[in-house]
């Protein structure tokens, strides 16, 4: 199996500007970076990120077969094809606004275990220096070996030259990234995904203590709100993404206001509730032409 420098090099090979080491030497993110970020970040945070990758890969299991093929039958005996596997390539996209470790692990581990061959992150508009630490050790501690720094106008080609030899999917933790028409025609003609997570973390002031600085740490980025009462959001008209509450609070009451909460104590998990597996997969379906004796059976009439 090819690694993913390699895999990726292959997918560059037809085009002019793309197919020489020097450009991709240009825009991989250095060995530097991920030793100064290692260094940066201690032993607590990363033990935060191995608690929430943990939690991901309960939730998304790896896909038990890469590649399934059925055959269908209609009722009026006519047959189709279905064949779905995974993309060959899963971009997860963010530019200098993102900073948090967690929401880019709850886009990278389902990429993962459905069995994506090459999943590639990219900085757009990133020097190497602008990376954080704790999105770079994320990317670390998931074993993605394909990370580059593009530039803004090299968005779109590259894009078209990914698309031209393989099936790509586009996804990306950040809940406006999108909402740039750059960014967004570039990838206009490609399945892609974006959160619609409201961005801010609120939480519902209680006796129990919770663990502000690991929030901070795996949503940097992101505002903390604090809320005295569970009113106080609707007083205020504004409804953070994510709830973070006491372990005794009425999850009930939350159900209808965010599609995420998190309690006391389990800080450092997440993901990205509307985001299922099935974005990952490749699917193609072919409807066969009916054979003459299917055809004669259809044009007979009982009386």
């Amino acid at each position: 199996m090819l690694d993913p420098i390699t895999r990726l090099e292959t997918l560059l090979a037809s085009n002019q500007t793309m197919n020489t080491p020097e450009w991709l030497e240009k825009r991989a993110l250095p060995e530097s970076i991920f030793a100064r970020s290692y260094e940066i970040i201690t032993d607590l945070e990363r033990a935060r990120l191995k608690t929430c990758m943990a939690g991901l890969f309960e939730t998304y299991p790896p896909v038990s077969t890469t590649v399934e093929h059925k055959t269908t039958t209609s009722p009026s005996g006519l047959d189709s094809n279905f064949i779905e596997k995974p993309y060959d390539v899963c971009v997860v996209a963010f530019d200098t606004r993102f900073q948090s470790p967690a929401r880019l692990l709850a886009c990278l581990i389902p990429a993962i275990t459905s069995r994506i061959p090459l999943v590639l992150v990219t900085g757009i508009g990133m020097e190497p220096s602008q990376w954080p630490a704790a999105v770079v050790v994320a990317l670390e501690l998931a074993g993605i070996e394909a990370v580059l720094s593009l530039e803004h106008h090299s968005w779109k080609p590259f894009l078209s030259q990914l698309r031209s030899s393989s099936t790509v999917c586009v996804i990306t933790p950040q809940n406006d990234f999108f909402d740039n028409p750059d960014m967004y025609s570039a990838c206009c003609h490609v399945p892609k995904w974006q959160p619609a997570m409201p961005s801010g973390i609120g939480i519902i002031d209680a006796d129990e203590e919770i663990d502000e600085d690991t929030l901070c740490f795996c949503h940097a980025g992101e505002p903390l709100h604090h809320f005295k009462t569970l009113e106080a959001p609707a007083e205020q008209g504004y409804f953070p993404g994510l709830f973070v509450v006491s372990s005794d609070f009425e999850l009930d009451t939350l159900v209808d206001m965010t599609t995420c909460t998190v309690q006391a104590g389990r800080e450092s998990e997440f993901v990205w509730p509307d985001l299922d597996a099935s974005f990952f997969r490749y699917i193609h379906r072919t409807f066969l032409a009916p054979d003459m004796a299917t055809l004669a059976m259809q044009t007979i009439k009982p009386y």
